[in-house]
């Protein structure tokens, strides 16, 4: 799929395709080129390759140039500009932050947790935490209990399916969270911001099932306010 670049030497990669380290070091082969259909499918093979190998965005820009296509910078700005993952650490409203995030197993509470290292540190962070029963409620109580100043729990919409929110507050009590059922993922987000205050952040995660219900919500919210 590539060809690493040596002492101006070229070696075949072999095995399963991945791109050395660094990005800028490796350069794409006349038949991986040919093998693709449309400049589309070579840019998304080369962003899926880096995302395997868990680049950075600016390694991942690298990777993109070097495949020769005559990707710009502004073009490059233009993209990370209209970039939108929704439900994945989305800002929905201010004073407080409202952030929601899908995170509904380890790796994603792990990721969550790295995000809020790097872009919430040191804020008070008051959670809304809704979980299905067959995810690992437990584990990930413990990876985000050290952020956590406070949480309200709800039950899913899916009643099937949903941890019970009394065992989930139990959990995040025995991880030294100060926890708190509400009735009502609308009462768990009033609860939260009151909580929070102007200058805290509420974090809504656990599933991405209730994300569309708290989206609403905050959307309601800034309706009333631009009155």
């Amino acid at each position: 799929v590539y060809k690493k670049i040596d002492n101006n030497k070229q070696q075949q990669g072999g095995g399963m395709p991945m791109p050395p380290q660094p990005p800028k070091d490796y350069t794409f082969s006349e038949d991986f080129k040919a093998g693709y259909e449309s400049q589309y499918k070579i840019i998304r093979g080369v962003i899926e390759n880096c995302s395997r190998q868990k680049l950075s965005i600016s390694e991942t820009i690298e990777a993109l140039k070097d495949t020769g296509l005559g990707i710009s910078d502004q073009a490059v700005r233009k993209g990370l500009d209209q970039v939108c993952w929704p439900g994945r650490f989305q800002a929905l409203d201010e004073e407080p932050l409202v952030i929601v995030d899908g995170a509904h197993n380890r790796d994603a509470a792990e990721r969550l947790a790295e995000n809020i290292g790097c872009y919430l540190a040191g804020r008070r962070i008051t959670a809304v935490m809704g979980v299905f029963k067959d995810k690992e409620a437990k584990v990930m109580t413990g990876i985000m209990a050290p952020y956590l100043e406070k949480a309200y729990t709800v039950d899913l919409p899916n009643r099937e399916r949903t941890l019970d929110k009394e065992k989930l507050a139990q959990y995040l009590k025995e991880e030294g969270v100060p926890a708190e059922v509400a009735g009502s993922i609308r009462e768990a987000l009033a609860f939260a911001r009151q909580n929070a205050g102007k200058d805290g952040v509420v974090l809504v995660f656990g599933s991405l099932s209730y994300l569309g219900e708290v989206i609403r919500i905050c959307a309601e919210g800034k309706e009333e306010k631009s009155w």
